[in-house]
């Protein structure tokens, strides 16, 4: 599939409680337990001065991706990056990625902190394509159901200049 030329990203500032409906579904395609946002979580990003992010959206299909940043000192750190099965493996990710990168470059951030499912490899290998470090872990950080609890491991990436 190539990727999407109607493709839009929506600041989550302008969220509409049915825009937030739409992203708690699609948050829930793309994780388990508790990692999944409800509409509340959403909409509490758009009037929160501190976190931000954006969705991305196709004209008549509503959301096929989102990210949700935290501004705190120097830093940024991702707190939830989601593109819709259908969608992967196309760059929606990376651009939601480079996207969110150069936005906190301009909200004077200076280095992107994130945590990733330690059994997600798509993932892992997307950020460090994209130039993020291991920087620790947590153990059992993620809760799967039925006990399952997952490992996180830490990465960084220092931001200095836009693309």
């Amino acid at each position: 599939m190539p990727f999407p030329p109607n493709l839009s990203l929506e600041s989550l500032k302008n969220l509409t409680s049915n825009g937030a409906n739409e992203l708690s579904g699609l948050h829930m395609r793309c994780f388990q337990g508790n990692e999944v946002w409800s509409p509340q979580e959403f909409l509490d990003v758009s009037s929160d001065p501190v976190r931000w992010g954006v969705y991305a959206e196709i004209e008549e299909e509503g959301p096929i991706g989102v990210a949700v940043m935290l501004d705190t000192g120097d830093d940024s750190e991702l707190l939830t990056i989601a593109v819709h099965p259908a969608y992967r493996a196309i760059g929606i990710g990376r651009y939601l990625l480079q996207f969110v990168e150069e936005t906190a470059i301009g909200r004077g951030r200076s280095r992107i902190l994130l945590d990733v499912a330690a059994d997600n490899p798509d993932a892992i290998g997307l950020y460090t394509s994209e130039g993020y470090g291991r920087s620790g872990s947590r153990k059992a950080y993620y809760d799967r159901g039925d006990g399952l609890k997952i490992d996180a491991i830490q990465m960084t990436k220092p931001i200095t200049e836009v693309r």
